[in-house]
């Protein structure tokens, strides 16, 4: 019965080995052909991406610029001048901002060192702020920058360009454009501009009074112009119970020349002989005598 069975399969397979369509067949083994031809070609890409990746691994990581050195501050620097140094090199380098403390904190000496120390960690990591504790603790200030900027005066026996840019630092290191935007910039000349117009012992009390805006600065202007009215009324008041003739105080903004006293004419020599101007008795046309002298001198001798 199993015979049976077996040789019935056996038919049925042959049957249908026949029936198979001879394109399929072809069909099959190309797409066997194809299947070997894929598997040499991976193999050999990783044959060849082997040593690749070998290299690739022992390669050497490209080299990063070392910065350039920085010179540590001395007791001889100007402390104006390195900070602007480390910022024109930190800029050129392409350093970030926010770094620029850690990188200046090694190379501070001295003052600047201790005005970072005093700083807290979260202060200190903030280049401007840094910057500012530092110039304090030099004692450079906004009121002192601008009175350097005010008192500049020009030298005609130094370089031209030299001044030129001793005074734009100047003015830059007021200003602090950096820092400050247009606006602010603007309002600071303008602030200085107004103390310049007012009376010189009105602008000399403002000036002893920081301000940092328009707002401030007016607030100081009227308490001082409040103040200097009570102290002429006060002062008006006591000459007039004195008796005193009160004068008018000049103008300040008076654009009248003051009148100079004439100035007197040197008076010319008179002569004790004939009493007339231009001359002395020794050059008188009268013929002066000279005074003998001899006596004095020694040489007279006594007549007998």
């Amino acid at each position: 019965m199993e015979s049976f069975y077996w040789h019935s399969r056996q038919d049925s397979l042959f049957a249908m080995s026949e029936e198979r369509d001879p394109n399929t067949e072809q069909e099959t083994i190309l797409t066997d052909h194809q299947k070997v031809h894929l598997e040499e070609t991976r193999t050999q890409l990783a044959e060849m991406e082997a040593p690749l990746a070998v290299a690739e691994v022992g390669k050497p990581e490209a080299a990063v610029p070392l910065p350039p050195p920085l010179l540590t501050l001395s007791e001889e620097d100007d402390i104006e001048s390195y900070m602007l140094i480390f910022e024109r090199t930190a800029t050129l380098n392409l350093w970030p901002k926010t770094e620029w403390a850690y990188i200046l904190a090694p190379y501070l000496k001295g003052d600047a060192q201790r005005a970072y120390c005093n700083l807290s960690e979260e202060e200190a990591a903030d280049y401007d702020t840094l910057k500012d504790e530092i110039f304090k603790y030099y004692g450079i200030t906004v009121d002192q920058q601008a009175r350097e900027w005010r008192q500049w005066k020009f030298d005609p026996d130094k370089p031209i360009k030299t001044q030129a840019f001793e005074f734009w630092r100047k003015t830059r290191c007021w200003l602090r454009p950096d820092v400050n935007n247009a606006r602010q910039v603007v309002e600071q000349f303008a602030c200085e501009a107004l103390v310049n117009a007012l009376p010189d012992h009105l602008a000399q009390q403002v000036r002893r009074h920081p301000y940092r805006n328009m707002d401030a600065l007016i607030e100081v202007i009227e308490r001082h112009w409040l103040v200097s009215k009570m102290e002429r009324s006060e002062r008006t008041a006591r000459l007039a119970r004195q008796g005193c003739v009160i004068q008018p105080e000049p103008s300040h903004c008076s654009t009248e020349p003051l009148v100079k006293p004439k100035e007197k004419l040197p008076s010319l020599p008179r002569c004790y002989k004939c009493g007339e101007l231009g001359h002395i008795i020794t050059s008188c046309p009268l013929g002066a005598k000279l005074m003998d002298c001899s006596w004095a001198c020694g040489e007279r001798k006594t007549e007998d």
